[in-house]
């Protein structure tokens, strides 16, 4: 697909989130333990984290000039699905923990294509709506403190994790909200993507998240901004509409 950059919506979603050994930590300044716990409390706390099973998101996915409807679905099993509804046809990706699929309007092929396995990892990344800083260990997730830098003027606490796949990313948490604030991560054509995460809000029974996403390539400004209007917990989900579509 040419005309518009799908490819991005899972990368941008998987940095928010969104993914060595268990507990292999280390720090090159500050603790890296306390950061990890005043970021849960910003998330609104293992109440909040650990409250949900299903999670429904809708929102506009902005490409240009054009305006496209997004709904995702996760599930805390580690299930998702993603649709976007272009004027061609509706862009769908699907995860069921195991398998993944994905029909795209833009291709002659219409029959659902089978993910390969370096895009599953964004699916698993996808799928982990609390994000790598939350129960980081119990996720097998290593986490590493690198040197604290500033955005925007405000200063932030940069980390890189790398999930049990592989798939590493560096994160950067505002060091006054604790908010995960901004995500890199490299493209498998070699290219970095940067996610800026915006207007958090504690809504359900669902982690504290950013409501708007910008994307692109650093110092590029944003490609691609996904706005979401609604986020619901524990909607009736089924594991069922995590399937092939």
């Amino acid at each position: 697909m040419r005309s518009v950059n799908v490819g991005l919506i899972g990368v941008a979603l998987a940095c928010a989130g969104m993914f060595g050994c268990a507990g292999a930590q280390r720090t090159a300044s500050g603790d890296l333990t306390e950061l990890l716990a005043k970021h849960l409390a910003a998330r609104g706390g293992p109440e909040r984290v650990h409250a949900w099973t299903t999670a429904h998101l809708a929102g506009t996915l902005f490409l240009g000039p054009q305006k496209v409807p997004l709904i995702v679905d996760i599930a805390s099993a580690g299930l998702v699905r993603e649709e976007a509804r272009f004027t061609q046809g509706n862009f769908v990706r699907t995860f069921d923990g195991h398998e993944g699929w994905e029909v795209n309007p833009f291709v002659p092929a219409k029959e659902p294509r089978k993910l390969t396995e370096d895009e599953l990892k964004d699916r698993r990344a996808v799928a982990d709506f609390n994000g790598p800083l939350v129960d980081a260990e119990q996720k097998h997730i290593t986490l590493e403190r690198l040197a604290d830098d500033v955005i925007d003027g405000h200063p932030v606490a940069h980390l890189r994790s790398t999930r049990p796949d592989g798939r590493s990313e560096d994160d950067f948490v505002d060091l006054t909200t604790f908010q995960l604030v901004r995500v890199q991560q490299k493209l498998g054509d070699g290219s970095l993507n940067e996610a800026n995460y915006k207007d958090f809000r504690c809504v359900d029974k669902l982690p504290c998240s950013a409501f708007v996403i910008e994307s692109g390539l650093p110092g590029q400004g944003a490609q691609q901004r996904i706005v979401f209007d609604e986020m619901v917990a524990n909607d009736g989900t089924t594991a069922e509409r995590f399937k092939k579509p």
